[in-house]
């Protein structure tokens, strides 16, 4: 409702009084621009008075006419007058500005502009009672209220000046010295509106704006903050806000509101859901609405639990597991109805919704989804507990300590991915999830490591799974274990984690629960670092990651000579290394919150010095005992949804041996010792078995173990002919556990003992190795 002063109560009431001899059926005090009302006139001569406050010289279309829709009836003989700030009637019919239509039962004013500023009264009336619209339209302009001083103002006295303001507009203003300079002398301290209300500093929004909140004479107080006292100018203006269409229905009670919802939150959900929190926003929604889902040819999907927060905001809960019901499954694609006047055919049975009302909304659309339709992260298996790692930003942070960072981010961003990567890994291996596929066997403890959030229709953090930020030093308000001798963060005891909390969220009074996994302590330069650790991590801190280590990264890359394999040694079994570190106290976190004690073996150990763990390379998995605890434990969860596997891209299957091997000579003992690395991780070559591949070269005379390669080439091949050749070999290495092969080539000139061979056949030889020299 808005507010007025005594003086403009009184001109209106005068002038009404003088145009009807009844009271109005409805008075409108709060029209703007671009609304658009709707109503019945109860009876001939019944006048709707349309209060509009405008700034002078607004532009205004004004529209009204009877209407042939449903719930009206044709109204006869429309009038329409207009009435000024002062009461006075400002005469539009017949001028230039009139564009009527009688015939059509249409009045229709263009261009018509306020003389002045404040409210102006649109009397709406007919011959006879009949449905009936309304519909303005212009541009609005700003209202500008300028003064200047009688006498001069003090240094630190208060003054003030009265102006027009537009609600939902923002002001803006300013106090200057007359004359010239222009310089800013006041400064302005509250603005007190046409309600007695006041508005101060704390009202501003964050860019310094005031925004008025009332239509009327609002007061500006204003001191000197000056240097002298003087005389002072003042201009305020306040800007004509944007406004958006509305659409009203009169009543006797008064306008009902057309509701414009503009967004639904969630827009999707899981169809077995039974309580989905719906908030629906948008303009104009008022008490007591009505909130469903719609669908042609089922059954509608009440809301329940409705709660209207403001004008712009619903919330409310909707059932869409109807598996039971008659129609089946909730899946498919829904309209959500907002009514904000509903009327129920039996008062208070919401099935017998009157729908065809002009004060509901149903554009917005709810999507009920089955589970293909949901994708989850790589790597989420069915029926397991999920645990998100979310490596956050001192994650980076702690890896560039060990040596993982680099000046070219292409290989910095590669070597940080395959880290992680080797850390969802190490945990599978640990739960005895397969390593390669990441499948929770009979054995496994039923969970699974992704990387990425399940999206928000699949569930939420700290309900559905959980979450675990990694990386980072303890920060302040992180509660402390004092079992634990390093600075692992703390886990409290959740026996098969029924409680689902979210790691390292905050509680209401922003206390950090602390259940994160700190890797500060991971430094090889800190005092309590374990000697081999430093020493394992020494390579790529001293020669750090460039540009040309792009390729290491690079799937099937294999190195060709001797220093590349080193180097590719190197990066290789770092990154196992660091990452079998960091997974164990990753599953230190997850074990104890499942309810696993400390000072057992594997993970749950609690070493003295930081990087401890990476050398039980054989040895790193818990106890039996604790295996048994955490499979009792886990809580598996249905995630709905899809998933496709999560593959880790292991580094190639190499060796320290060059491409090219050393030459060997026909007659004399030769050997190579290979020295595998890469493959899948937390192997030993005796894993592996080593066989020639189809269409392999075979060197005579030579056993090829996984160890190597070693023999004594024979002087002449089964056909009598010496025995000299350039052997290109291809090695399938088969990992025994997994099944998984992986292609070694070598290439190994086996050059001809000539002055062991018959005379006859060394000049032959002779012209072979020359040959093979060019090689």
């Amino acid at each position: 409702m808005l507010h007025r002063t005594a003086s403009t109560l009184v001109l209106l009431a005068l002038a009404c009084a003088a145009r009807a001899q009844e009271e109005p059926f409805a008075t409108i005090d709060d029209v703007r621009p671009q609304d658009l009302y709707a109503g019945e006139l109860p009876a001939a001569d019944a006048e709707i008075h349309f209060i509009a406050y405008l700034a002078e010289k607004a532009k205004l279309t004004i529209t009204a006419q009877g209407e042939d829709e449903i719930r009206f009836t044709a109204a006869a003989g429309l009038r329409l007058a207009l009435f000024g700030p002062d009461g006075a009637e400002i005469v539009v019919s017949g001028t230039k500005n009139d564009v009527s239509k009688p015939a059509e039962n249409i009045v229709k004013w263009k261009n018509v502009k306020a003389a002045q500023t404040g409210f102006h009264t649109f009397v709406l009336t007919a011959g006879s009672a009949g449905g009936f619209s309304f519909r303005l339209d212009g541009n609005a302009k700003d209202a500008i209220t300028t003064a200047e001083s009688a006498a001069d103002l003090d240094l630190g006295e208060e003054t003030f000046i009265d102006f027009a303001g537009l609600a939902r507009g923002r002001v803006k203003g300013a106090i200057k010295a007359p004359g010239k300079g222009n310089e800013l002398l006041g400064q302005f301290t509250r603005v007190q509106q046409p309600s007695g209300d006041v508005l101060g500093a704390e009202d501003f929004d964050e860019k310094g704006r005031l925004f008025l909140r009332e239509d009327g004479t609002h007061r500006a107080f204003f001191r000197n903050v000056g240097t002298t006292p003087g005389a002072w100018k003042v201009e305020i203006k306040s800007r004509a806000p944007t406004h958006k269409r509305r659409k009203g229905l009169i009543t006797a009670s008064g306008v009902i509101w057309q509701p414009k919802v503009t967004d639904v939150t969630p827009r999707r959900a899981f169809h077995r859901l039974d309580e989905v929190r719906l908030t629906i926003t948008g303009r104009e929604l008022q008490p007591n609405p009505d909130v469903r889902l719609l669908r042609k040819g089922r059954d509608d999907i009440l809301c329940t639990d409705i709660e209207r927060i403001s004008d712009t905001e619903v919330r409310c809960s909707v059932d869409l597991d109807t598996r039971e019901s008659e129609y089946g499954k909730s899946v498919g694609t829904w309209k959500v109805g907002v009514w904000n006047a509903p009327e129920y055919a039996v008062p208070g049975d919401r099935t017998t919704l009157i729908k065809d009302s002009p004060t509901r909304d149903e554009k917005q659309k709810f999507k009920s989804l089955a589970n293909g339709d949901i994708a989850l992260p790589q790597g989420t298996e069915d029926r397991t507990e999920m645990f998100v790692l979310e490596f956050s930003g001192g994650f980076a942070a702690d890896i560039a300590r060990m040596g993982f960072s680099s000046t070219d981010p292409v290989v910095a961003d590669r070597a940080r991915r395959r880290l992680e990567d080797y850390v969802v890994l190490y945990l599978r291996h640990l739960f005895l999830v397969n390593e390669t596929k990441g499948r929770a066997g009979e054995n496994a403890v039923r969970v699974c490591f992704v990387r990425t959030r399940p999206p928000g229709v699949a569930g939420a953090a700290g309900a559905a799974y959980n979450v675990l930020q990694v990386g980072g030093e303890q920060e302040p308000g992180d509660p402390r274990d004092p079992d634990e001798i390093l600075d692992w963060g703390f886990v409290p005891f959740d026996a098969g984690n029924m409680a689902r909390d979210v790691f390292q969220q905050k509680d209401e009074d922003g206390d950090r629960s602390g259940r994160g996994v700190r890797l500060r302590f991971l430094d090889p330069d800190l005092p309590q670092a374990d000697d081999t650790w430093v020493e394992a991590m020494d390579p790529l801190r001293e020669d750090p990651l460039g540009h040309d280590d792009r390729r290491y990264f690079q799937h099937g890359y294999f190195p060709y000579t001797v220093e590349e394999a080193e180097r590719m040694k190197d990066i290789t079994l770092q990154t196992e290394r660091a990452a079998r570190e960091i997974a164990a106290v990753i599953a230190h976190h997850v074990a104890k919150a499942l309810g696993v004690d400390s000072g057992g073996g594997g993970p749950t150990v609690n070493p003295s010095l930081a990087g401890a763990m990476w050398t039980t390379r054989l040895n790193l998995e818990f106890t039996l005992s604790d295996l048994d605890t955490l499979r009792a434990l886990a809580v598996p969860h249905d995630m709905p949804g899809k998933s496709e596997r999560f593959i880790i891209p292991w580094f190639t299957l190499a060796s320290t041996v060059a491409f090219r091997l050393p030459d060997a000579l026909t007659g004399e003992f030769f050997a190579v010792e290979l020295d595998l690395f890469g493959g899948r991780p937390n192997t030993r070559n005796s894993d592996y078995r080593a066989g020639y591949a189809s269409g392999s070269g075979k060197p005579l005379g030579m056993t090829l173990k996984v160890s190597g390669l070693s023999g004594r080439p024979p002087l002449y091949r089964a056909g009598g002919q010496p025995y000299c050749a350039l052997e290109n070999m291809r090695i399938n290495f088969t990992d025994t556990k997994h099944d998984v092969r992986q292609t070694i080539r070598w290439q190994m000139r086996v050059f001809s003992d000539v002055g062991k061979l018959r005379p006859q056949d060394q000049q032959e030889a002779q012209n072979c190795n020359r040959e093979l020299e060019k090689l």
